[in-house]
């Protein structure tokens, strides 16, 4: 199955709200009917689940630390639901080549993390979960509490699953068109000039979802971190399995648009040398041209505020410790 057909199964089930206009152009389609019924159906777990925790909440001695676990497992199961529509906003900004993808989506080894990225932040979560699900007092409660969180964790695995799937297939459409050129014997300008177009598109396009994904994950790790340092029973460690899910994403995220940074270089040279063996000064110009246009490129950003590469892990692990102390010197004080 190529990405395309990935992408228009994603639109078909309802977990990415996208149409094509009558000029074939992507656009934001929040009244597809599937998208419709899954978030009503959302609804109710999602209810029945803030209400059962709220209620446990505040029937103890409100801390930091319970209002932060509250806090952190209800954004994370809440938060999904708003990556669908920034993801289609993407997919509009990307414009045909979102649903034209020519690439096969066959890199099991990205599959394989992003898998175990989800284990690992859904197996953390409920963990969490384990001491509100003791607590429930009567069957109805009991029943009630189980149905709203196998919902709540089935919707989450699919939420982030298609935001990871669909991001990479969408950089990997990119990273194919780019082999096919490096491996090409003679490239001609113009198609030079299209995987510069069709990059910088990308970029801009990739900017929503990169500015709100890494400020969000952040706000996870530092949240769930904190709650494993000083977690006072078993489940409670659970939360630092999120955290180390995370930072794999992260990391994959980084590694994966890095390979495209190198391609992009390679056709720069390649750019280069063809301009070197182009038969008029004219022609040469050209290739210089483009050569140095698309070496200037630069990374992928949150709209400039950051960029997305290795520094930016380093970054934000350094924050995230940071914050830790600074959790922790508030709970002694």
């Amino acid at each position: 199955m190529k990405s395309n057909k990935t992408i228009q199964l994603f639109i078909k089930i309802g977990f990415l709200p996208l149409a094509k206009d009558k000029d074939g152009q992507p656009k934001v389609n929040l009244s597809n009917k599937m998208y419709l019924l899954i978030n009503l159906f959302r609804i109710l777990p999602l209810t029945v689940y803030l209400y059962l925790s709220i209620s446990d909440l505040l029937s103890e001695d409100l801390n930091m630390k319970s209002v932060i676990s509250s806090s952190f497992k209800a954004v994370g199961y809440i938060g999904g639901s708003g990556l669908a529509v920034i993801l289609a906003l993407t997919g509009q900004r990307l414009g045909p080549d979102a649903l034209m993808g020519i690439s096969e989506p066959c890199c099991w080894k990205n599959f394989i993390l992003i898998g175990i990225v989800m284990s690992l932040y859904v197996f953390g979560n409920l963990m969490m979960e384990v001491p509100l699900f003791l607590k429930q007092s009567t069957l109805v409660e009991l029943l009630s509490f189980t149905f709203a969180l196998i919902s709540i964790t089935l919707l989450v695995i699919l939420d982030y699953g298609v935001l990871m799937v669909t991001s990479f297939l969408w950089v990997k459409d990119l990273k194919t068109k780019l082999n096919i050129l490096i491996h090409a014997t003679i490239v001609s300008a113009e198609t030079f000039e299209e995987i510069l177009l069709d990059f910088e598109r990308l970029r801009h396009s990739m900017k929503i979802l990169t500015t709100f994904f890494f400020p969000f994950t952040q706000a996870l790790a530092i949240t769930s971190s904190y709650l494993g340092f000083v977690a006072e029973d078993v489940y409670s460690y659970g939360s630092l399995l999120p955290t180390l899910g995370i930072v794999i994403s992260l990391n994959t995220v980084v590694n994966v648009l890095e390979d495209l940074y190198d391609l992009m270089e390679e056709a720069a040279d390649k750019a280069e040398k063809q301009g070197l063996q182009s038969t008029t000064l004219r022609e040469m110009q050209r290739f210089i041209t483009v050569a140095a246009k698309i070496k200037r490129v630069g990374t992928f950003t949150g709209f400039g505020f950051f960029s997305i590469q290795r520094d930016t892990l380093t970054a934000m692990l350094s924050t995230t410790i940071t914050y830790i102390i600074i959790l922790f010197q508030s709970i002694k004080t």
